[in-house]
């Protein structure tokens, strides 16, 4: 086994720092940030891809995944993890999402890592109860596997897996949903990222 330790901890360093500092601390592994100031796939260079890569293999570091879960680069004033979500109400707030991810899909790709994690939908635009929540997850529900079917299709394309990391506070949340969710897709190119202290919350 082979534990791995996120650049998340080292946003306020640029992506090489981080990797040397990860692996000084005796990791094997890292999760890698398609997020700014690190690896924003829509800025990141050929050369810099190359430059990365260089080190990992220098330091010994396996990319265990690549987080494309958080867009601090959009800086969504609301929150900048969830925002831009695949269920904004705004459809063109919608597509950035999308386009991020289908980016870092194939960032993926040419960094040689297996998968990335994305955000499980986000949150239910308003609150509600009872039957009205219900049906406002289920629209939800629909349209988050409606946005999803670009970025999949670029998966497959790629050769690299798309985890949902579900988390309290957004539209996947726990076990039961992620069911129905991977009960309506059909690809073996999309799975679950299991983050164990979300499941626990």
């Amino acid at each position: 086994m082979k534990l791995a330790y996120s650049a998340n901890a080292y946003m306020r360093f640029p992506v090489e720092e981080a990797v040397r500092r990860i692996a000084d601390l005796g990791y094997q592994g890292i999760e890698l940030m398609a997020d700014t100031p690190h690896l924003w796939p829509e800025d990141v260079t050929p050369a810099q891809i190359d430059r990365v890569r260089r080190l990992l293999d220098d330091r010994g570091l396996t990319i265990s995944n690549v987080n494309a879960f958080m867009m601090n680069k959009i800086g969504d004033a609301w929150q900048p993890y969830w925002h831009p979500s695949w269920i904004e109400p705004d459809r063109a707030y919608r597509q950035i999402r999308i386009d991020h991810t289908i980016r870092a899909l194939t960032l993926a790709k040419h960094l040689g890592a297996p998968q990335i994690t994305t955000e499980p939908g986000g949150p239910l635009s308003a609150a509600g109860a009872g039957r009205e929540r219900e049906s406002m997850h289920a629209r939800a529900m629909g349209t988050f596997v409606e946005m999803l079917a670009p970025a999949i299709e670029q998966a497959h394309r790629e050769g690299v897996k798309l985890l949902i990391e579900p988390e309290p506070g957004l539209l996947i949340e726990n076990m039961a949903e992620w069911l129905d969710l991977r009960s309506r897709i059909d690809s073996p190119m999309v799975g679950l990222n299991y983050d164990v202290g979300h499941f626990y919350c």
